[in-house]
């Protein structure tokens, strides 16, 4: 787990894994360089729990990170974490179980609840299981693999390398091309992370350079495949930017996906949040009436 500045979020981040029904792991924690609370919270942890391997040093930026936590791992099977994400209780016990089964598969994830800034459940996003499907989709342009929520085997790290700095903000993603050159992954389909959509976070502030990275990546797997015929179609990033009409229609998008997943008081949050930004657009009114009709029918 890279960390960095998370001083919000670390300890429900940590709490997860330290919790998790399969206990037997070593937990990599590396401290990037950060300036806030961050490290002494991490420290008050490594106290407590013996399982917990404290790396703490100047900032080197995320895949520098990545990679020497990759370098320092010893187990055959690697997990991912993010400092600001929360794994459900059960995630590597699931994962490692499936891997234990499946020899043929080098990677896995699975769906995951999407959470804001506050931790308000607004959906779930489920992904797709068969590894062809994956495959096909990792080959248009898509990440159908959800980076905090996979677990891999080391083996598959020591043939393709570890993650590239020539992809930034798509490191991932260039990694799981090269993992599917040589082998298969899979999703599961049992929810294994809730996934904070964070307005500071990194793909959020570079997602041009993300987008780009990406194209790149994807181009140079097609060569690298022999595919002459590759069409690069990444779907749509609904994340906002500056702009109120952006704004708007990300609070929109928010609250209806909480509004089908029933959870109401997230729907109504963004609701009064996108009419706020623009109170003559009749959408926002719309969501808001609907909430109150759904709220009666209960």
């Amino acid at each position: 787990m890279p960390v960095y500045n998370a001083e919000k979020y670390i300890e429900a981040a940590v709490d997860s894994i330290l919790k998790q029904t399969f206990t037997d792991f070593e937990f990599i924690i590396i401290n990037d360089g950060s300036t806030d609370g961050t490290l002494d919270i991490l420290e008050g942890y490594a106290k407590r729990d013996s399982r917990i391997r404290l790396i703490s040093r100047e900032n080197k930026g995320l895949v520098a990170t990545l990679n020497e936590g990759l370098a320092l791992a010893k187990a055959p099977l690697i997990a991912r974490m993010d400092a600001d994400d929360v794994s459900v209780i059960n995630r590597l016990m699931l994962q490692k179980e499936y891997l234990d089964e499946h020899a043929d598969i080098l990677c896995v994830s699975g769906d995951y609840e999407v959470i804001d800034e506050k931790g308000r459940v607004v959906t779930r996003l489920k992904v797709p299981v068969e590894p062809e499907l994956i495959s096909s989709q990792l080959l248009k342009g898509h990440s159908p693999m959800v980076h905090p929520a996979t677990m891999f085997r080391k083996r598959a790290i020591d043939e393709v390398g570890p993650y590239s700095g020539n992809y930034l903000h798509a490191e991932d993603y260039d990694l799981w091309l090269r993992f599917d050159e040589i082998g298969k992954l899979a999703n599961l389909p049992e929810l294994l992370l809730r996934y904070r959509y964070s307005t500071s976070s990194v793909s959020w502030s570079n997602m041009s350079l993300q987008l780009a990275s990406a194209k790149r990546a994807c181009e140079h797997s097609w060569e690298r495949r022999g595919l002459i015929d590759g069409v690069f179609e990444p779907v749509g990033d609904w994340r906002p930017n500056e702009s109120n009409q952006s704004r708007y229609d990300f609070s929109m998008k928010m609250a209806w996906w909480a509004y089908s997943y029933n959870q109401l008081s997230t729907s109504f949050f963004y609701g009064v949040k996108a009419v706020g930004i623009n109170v003559l657009k009749k959408q926002g009114w719309v969501l808001l009436l609907s909430l109150i009709r759904k709220k009666l029918k209960l």
